[in-house]
């Protein structure tokens, strides 16, 4: 097997390197037209929407994980109540769901098909 010559390297040019990228990226990222302080589930659909329409959009959140107590069992009904036109993003994303009959613009979700 014939050895094979590797380029002389310093760490602190390698790190450098690797600092300098890792800036460029997150200096794209500073600016922002919206902050959106939760990532519930309304401050998911809000930034999701308001990027899509080409808003630069920060998300904060305290947690360890978006979503908010809804993914994470921390809401405690059975159901949940959607209002029109909201069921869209339901069937967008093809969570099943029916109309309330008493509650005409409403619909009933099971919160585990949501999660």
């Amino acid at each position: 097997m014939n050895p094979i010559n590797i380029a002389p390297l310093r760490e602190r040019d390698i790190t450098r390197h690797i600092a300098r990228e890792y800036y460029k990226e997150f200096d794209a990222l500073i600016e922002s037209d919206i902050i959106i302080v939760g990532g519930g589930p309304s401050g998911l659909l809000c930034a999701r929407d308001l990027a899509a329409i080409g808003f630069r959009t920060l998300l904060i959140e305290q947690s360890l994980a978006l979503g908010g107590g809804f993914w994470s069992g921390g809401f405690l009904m059975n159901k949940a109540t959607i209002c029109e036109p909201a069921d869209r993003i339901l069937e967008e994303l093809g969570i099943p769901f029916k109309p309330i009959k008493d509650c005409p613009g409403m619909t009933m979700v099971d919160p585990p098909h949501v999660t």
